[in-house]
């Protein structure tokens, strides 16, 4: 965080704290708990490191972390399975991708987003333990029925996906 926001709060806090004694002067209790409250809030100031990055509090669903977790989930899958694991978790994906659009057009659900919500996903920070087959092709199909084609980003995460299902290994995606 920038030193000037910083210093910029902190005579935010300290204008607040002048205004509640003003105001309570002859209460003392109420003085006390303001001081010690301006305090907390200085000391938060001062040592968040982070304050107003929200870089990391982006969606899961947004179209830069649906593709880096899909290639995050790809590269896992190579790594952790044999050639017949992968074969069989490109088929259930197929499988269940087929599965999601079959729903979606007979109205059992609203929409591909609502769909997917009802999937039992392997969520990013176990990618690299997962192991079982269904949830990591429930995963993926996810992945690939979240991206939009009509992106840039989305037309290349499900390129990436269809390369997998096809046996396909680019790492140039």
């Amino acid at each position: 965080m920038n030193t000037m926001v910083r210093i910029g709060l902190t005579i935010l806090i300290i204008a607040a704290l002048a205004v509640v004694i003003v105001v309570f002067k002859d209460n003392g209790i109420v003085m006390i708990v303001a001081v010690v409250i301006a305090i907390a809030l200085m000391a938060g100031v001062w040592m968040v490191k982070k304050m107003g990055d929200t870089s990391g509090l982006g969606s899961q669903n947004s179209p830069e972390a649906i593709d880096r977790n899909a290639k995050r989930l790809i590269a896992a899958i190579n790594k952790n399975f044999n050639a017949m694991g992968i074969e069989e978790i490109g088929k259930t994906t197929q499988t269940i991708i087929l599965k999601i659009v079959k729903a979606v057009n007979s109205e059992k659900f609203r929409n591909e987003r609502h769909a997917v919500s009802a999937l039992k996903r392997v969520p990013p920070s176990k990618f690299e333990e997962a192991r079982d087959v269904k949830y990591i092709a429930s995963t993926l199909a996810g992945y690939y029925v979240l991206a939009s084609e009509e992106t840039d980003l989305g037309f290349r995460t499900r390129q990436r996906i269809d390369n997998f299902i096809a046996g396909i290994d680019d790492q140039n995606l």
